[in-house]
């Protein structure tokens, strides 16, 4: 069973059976996408829908050097509040704004969700919340409403291929929508793998794969390198490490494989290389390469790959040869 995150979309006009393609909404009443067929969904989230996944998800609205330790405390405690009151986002920027002007004679603290935060920290994560929401993440977070259209993993079923198209959304739509895919997939894997030991396997759960594979293009964009990221991409880098357990495998495919996680890196089993430049070749990634095949690595042609897995004892040259619908439009000119 495969699950695809790419950033860009599937251009074949007629999907084969199986296969579910969505896209993002990213402007009023419009779906930006390069298909022109009828299987073009379009997706957002509501504040309660990407809290129940986790409080995770919502870093992604912020960018890494905002997320220190107090605004880290703050969000957990606006996660909490937001998730027992059930509010959407303008809701619960009102709330700590309400908060903060109770507090207004308690010096430079206030209180919000029973833990004591600092005003400073409560004014810059409301202006960036406020900015992503508004500006960066429009269209596929929704302000002011609880009900959206947002990607339900629990109908996915075996054999299906689903393809969520983000290239129209910024770096940070990319990440939101990435993480919080990713986690709920591990979560529903998880709770799978829970009970099938236990016996208790039934229902809904029994129909979810047993094994998801979650294909991400430019992978180093959600788990970059760098201690900086680490609020953003631990879930990520800890599902990377425990996901063969449970049946998720990630699949990551990017120019530079050195601009990934350290751990994610780690964690791999397999890896293919193709036509390399000598800069990136040379890295610590590619030491599994013997030099000779690393001079090999940069003159490939295309569609010839080194492929290296820990059963092997030496690299592998593979040859991914034409696919069949190119050589029919080839053949037909169609």
């Amino acid at each position: 069973m495969y699950f695809a995150i790419i950033s860009s979309a599937c251009h074949n006009p007629t999907p084969p059976p199986g296969i579910r393609s969505t896209f993002s909404t990213v402007s009023e009443g419009g779906v930006l996408s390069q298909r022109r067929d009828d299987v073009v969904t379009p997706f957002n989230y509501s504040l309660n829908t990407l809290i129940s996944s986790g409080v995770g998800s919502l870093y992604t609205l912020f960018d890494p050097e905002d997320l220190d330790e107090k605004a880290l405390a703050l969000i957990a405690s606006m996660s909490e509040v937001a998730k027992t009151k059930t509010l959407t986002f303008e809701n619960l920027i009102k709330n700590v704004e309400d908060s903060l002007s109770a507090g207004q004679n308690r010096g430079d603290w206030f209180t919000f969700g029973n833990t004591t935060h600092h005003k400073a920290t409560a004014h810059k994560i409301l202006n960036r919340m406020k900015h992503a929401v508004d500006n960066q993440l429009k269209g596929v977070i929704l302000k002011s409403e609880s009900t959206d259209q947002s990607i339900d993993i629990n109908t996915l079923r075996p054999g299906q291929l689903w393809v969520i198209d983000i290239t129209q959304l910024s770096d940070k739509g990319q990440r939101l929508v990435f993480q919080t895919i990713v986690r709920k997939v591990f979560q529903k894997l998880e709770e799978r793998k829970s009970l099938e030991l236990t016996g208790h396997l039934e229902g809904e759960l029994a129909d979810f794969p047993r094994h998801v594979v979650i294909f991400v293009d430019e992978l180093n964009k959600f788990v970059p390198a760098g201690r900086e990221y680490s609020a953003l991409k631990g879930e990520i880098v800890e599902m990377a490490a425990r996901g063969r357990s449970i049946g998720m495998a990630l699949c990551g495919a990017q120019q530079l494989a050195s601009k990934v996680d350290e751990e994610v890196l780690a964690n791999t089993s397999t890896f293919a290389v193709g036509r390399s430049h000598a800069v990136e070749i040379h890295k610590p990634p590619y030491a599994w390469l013997a030099e000779g095949l690393k001079e090999r690595a940069m003159v490939l042609d295309k569609g010839w790959m080194l492929l290296w897995h820990s059963l092997h004892k030496r690299p592998v040259l593979i040859h991914f040869p034409l696919p069949l619908h190119r050589i029919y439009q080839e053949i037909t000119g169609e």
